[in-house]
């Protein structure tokens, strides 16, 4: 009777093979900024916009002013003399993201959004920026 081995010797190949792959990646580093943005974006899924009358109420605790910025290059085609390019969305919900990160390290879960200004700089790396003013509240949930 033919005893058969090829199973065997197959699966000690494959285990030899992978400890020398696996091996030779073991001082291969990489860095990625998807830890910085998945805690940030946790953050701020639990922190909502109010408006000014939210201040006033009885269940709004006020927890301090916010100051944020977002920036964007220029925009395929756009110049610096368009009225209002879409840049502005992008920078504006940027700087807005920045208030509710910040709030939510207060311990918040509310902003309340006072103004914003949008200004087109014509820097290499930032032509279009926003700068957002707001209030960091925390806002009971029974109340």
């Amino acid at each position: 009777m033919k005893q058969v081995t090829t199973g065997r010797r197959y699966g000690r190949g494959l285990l030899l093979g992978l400890t020398l792959v696996l091996s030779g990646c073991q001082g291969v580093q990489f860095s990625t900024n998807l830890g910085q943005l998945g805690p940030s974006l946790a953050a701020n899924a639990g922190v909502k916009e109010y408006g000014q009358a939210q201040l006033n109420r009885d269940e709004t605790a006020i927890l301090g002013s916010l100051r944020g910025e977002g920036c964007v290059d220029r925009g395929p085609g756009l110049g610096l003399g368009d009225r209002q390019p879409p840049e502005f969305d992008r920078t504006r919900s940027r700087a807005i993201a920045e208030l509710k990160h910040q709030a939510a390290a207060l311990g918040g879960n509310g902003i309340v959004l006072h103004r914003c200004q949008d200004q087109a700089l014509g820097v290499a790396g930032c032509h279009y920026a926003s700068q957002c003013e707001a209030t960091a509240i925390l806002v009971s949930r029974d109340g």
